[in-house]
């Protein structure tokens, strides 16, 4: 998936937006890795916003790390009290 400006992070580098997720989606690429995508809220004290381009973060990872995300993500809920989704019949 391509998008607008992309930017390598540097080894040792830390990303940490300063917006929230409005939403995200999950895929399996063609090489099976997983890629999530996340797009994040404009900010409020921009005016006209939606004549902004998205911005997006994009985190590939192989199985294992998704197994482990999907772990935490579940202990998490569980932790905290939360409703697990409903499981697809």
């Amino acid at each position: 998936m391509g998008f607008g400006n992309e930017t390598a992070l540097a080894y040792g580098e830390n990303l940490r937006p300063d917006r929230a997720v409005g939403s995200f989606k999950v895929t399996v690429r063609d090489d099976q890795k997983v890629e999530l995508v996340a797009s994040l809220l404009p900010d409020p004290m921009i005016r006209a916003p939606e004549h902004l381009p998205a911005t997006t973060v994009a985190i590939h990872m192989d199985q294992s790390v998704a197994m482990v995300l999907f772990s935490q993500l579940r202990e998490t809920f569980q932790t905290m009290g939360w409703p697990l989704p409903e499981e697809a019949e």
